[in-house]
């Protein structure tokens, strides 16, 4: 399952996600994760996948208009943002969101964030 995030920066609306089963895996003793890489964001094919029902249904809201989620108009980009994290001994771990968090209570996340944020990838 994946989270959705939009943010609207430089004149576009980027769309970008979590993964709950990277999040699950982040979580591992013995996984390790580097400061301005994201460990748990969805990939791009995940996130087209996700946000295509969302386009076919705008598109049949506007009468089948072909500009509506044209595939010129949905490109692949990074965005830097800066986001909570929690120091953990295997690296710098971002605190997932609350709808995150809420879908994967089973694995006991448990983190007092630091009082600092670091910019990411998404």
């Amino acid at each position: 399952m994946i989270v959705l995030h939009a943010n609207w920066s430089r004149g576009a609306l980027h769309v970008w996600g979590e993964d709950v089963g990277r999040f699950t895996a982040a979580l591992a003793p013995t996984a390790r994760t580097s400061a301005g890489t994201h460990p748990f964001v969805a990939s791009v094919a995940e996130l087209r996948a996700a946000i295509e029902p969302v386009l076919a249904a705008a598109r049949a809201a506007c009468a089948d208009d072909a500009r509506v989620g044209a595939p010129e108009s949905v490109t692949d980009a990074s965005l830097a943002l800066l986001l909570p994290y929690a120091e953990r001994p295997a690296g710098p771990l971002p605190l997932p969101s609350d709808r995150l968090a809420a879908l994967d209570e089973a694995a006991g996340f448990d983190a007092e964030p630091e009082e600092a944020l670091a910019a990411l990838e998404v």
